[in-house]
């Protein structure tokens, strides 16, 4: 019959839904690979970042419903995902091993993601509120040598100009970069450098111009998602000015 402390020094696995965590008292869940925490919340301003501490095999951690600032040092850490409910919050990770890390409603500004140079694949679902400088998702992009797989999702992002610079950028995927309504109508601009890109997918509706410049590309697919009351003239004007 195994005790609660064994219990816990062999768990590899742990999920928790709506609850609050106290971490004045010491965690150690030395084990542990892969963590789940949805609508967690913690009574101490440092809780997630002792609790992971205290998981020094911690590989994949996913953050569902953040309701509070996020902070993160790790170097057991591969996998992050965030997704955040309310009160959206700048963030903080310390992740050199990092590789694949997504994200769901963040800020940009005070946001410091500088020790996670391995990272090789970022989805960002961004919207209005992650920045206030648009070319703070261009530095954002390129400052992460490793980067091969890039997914963007704007579909509620109003900026004008997108530009996706990256060096060794394999694959991008690129989601609702345009805007276009019965009574708005706004055209998006995105210029991708990537001479390494292979492969380039587009998924949304044709309020945009793309301009890929790559030597290497193979594969491309764009899936168009508008769904206009008629196709009238001005919509073919659109497509062909988007083909």
């Amino acid at each position: 019959m195994y005790s609660w402390i064994e219990v816990l020094l062999y768990l590899t696995i742990l999920e928790l839904e709506g609850s609050d965590l106290d971490t004045s008292y010491s965690i150690r869940l030395p084990a542990l690979k892969t963590l789940l925490l949805d609508r967690v919340g913690f009574k101490q301003n440092d809780g997630m970042f002792k609790f992971v501490l205290g998981c020094p095999s911690l590989e994949k951690l996913m953050v569902l419903n953040l309701v509070h600032q996020l902070r993160l040092q790790s170097t057991s850490l591969k996998f992050i995902q965030l997704g955040y409910r309310a009160n959206i919050e700048p963030i903080q990770i310390e992740a050199i091993n990092l590789e694949s890390l997504i994200l769901n409603g963040f800020i940009f500004e005070n946001s410091n993601l500088s020790a996670c140079k391995a990272i090789k694949n970022l989805s960002i679902v961004l919207a209005e509120y992650n920045f206030e400088d648009p070319s703070s998702l261009e530095d954002l992009i390129s400052y992460f040598p490793h980067l091969e797989n890039l997914t963007l999702d704007c579909d509620e992002l109003t900026l004008e100009n997108i530009k996706i610079s990256n060096q060794q950028l394999r694959s991008l995927d690129l989601e609702n970069c345009g805007y276009y309504s019965e009574t708005d109508y706004r055209m998006v601009n995105v210029t991708v450098l990537a001479p390494k890109l292979t492969s380039f997918c587009y998924k949304g509706n044709i309020s945009l111009t793309i301009v890929v410049e790559s030597s290497d590309l193979l594969n491309g697919e764009l899936v168009i998602l508008d769904r206009p009351k008629k196709y009238d003239a001005n919509w073919f004007t659109r497509m062909m000015n988007f083909l």
